[in-house]
């Protein structure tokens, strides 16, 4: 029998690191990740300033609105510009969203039949959070205030000294 191969600690830091990217926003990049994680290492909760960096991207925002599946095509929509913050058009994913931000969708009756759609076959991925009220006749949703350590379930799923290696790269500066 082959032994099993025990993983260093530049592996399981790796395997951390694509576990979070692949959680929060599918396609997030290394580089936006090392961000949020240098900017949220200036507070002494780490891990609730890091959470609430990621809940704020518009891609994240959006995810938690179950409007899809998968994260990747919910990217794609926000490239073709089909969200409107604040009446704006917004084309990026990485958009941060700020308190009392109104998110509203363009094509409304396309999107609505694809809620029905998802609630008949029980695709739903989350409830809708405590951060946000939604309005689905509307299409639109609010982003009232940001989410505390109890609101957000994956927090304990994710070790905080875990995300940052203690290499150059994701020390603080």
């Amino acid at each position: 029998k082959k032994k099993k191969k025990k993983f260093t600690n530049y592996a399981t830091l790796l395997l951390n690191k694509h576990k979070l990217r692949r959680f929060f926003s599918g396609c997030m990049s290394v580089k936006q990740l090392r961000y949020y994680i240098r900017k949220s290492h200036h507070y002494n909760a780490f891990n609730l300033f890091f959470c609430k960096f990621i809940e704020t991207r518009l891609d994240c925002f959006v995810y938690r609105l179950n409007i899809s599946k998968n994260s990747s095509e919910i990217r794609q929509l926000i490239n073709h510009g089909n969200f409107l913050v604040n009446g704006k058009k917004i084309i990026y994913s990485n958009f941060q969203l700020k308190l009392f931000d109104v998110f509203s969708v363009l094509k409304k009756k396309f999107f609505f039949s694809r809620l029905l759609l998802n609630k008949k076959q029980k695709q739903f991925l989350f409830s809708v959070s405590y951060h946000m009220e939604v309005n689905y006749r509307i299409m639109s949703a609010v982003f009232f205030k940001f989410p505390s350590s109890q609101q957000i379930s994956y927090l304990s799923t994710h070790d905080p000294l875990m995300l940052g290696s203690p290499g150059v790269k994701f020390r603080k500066k």
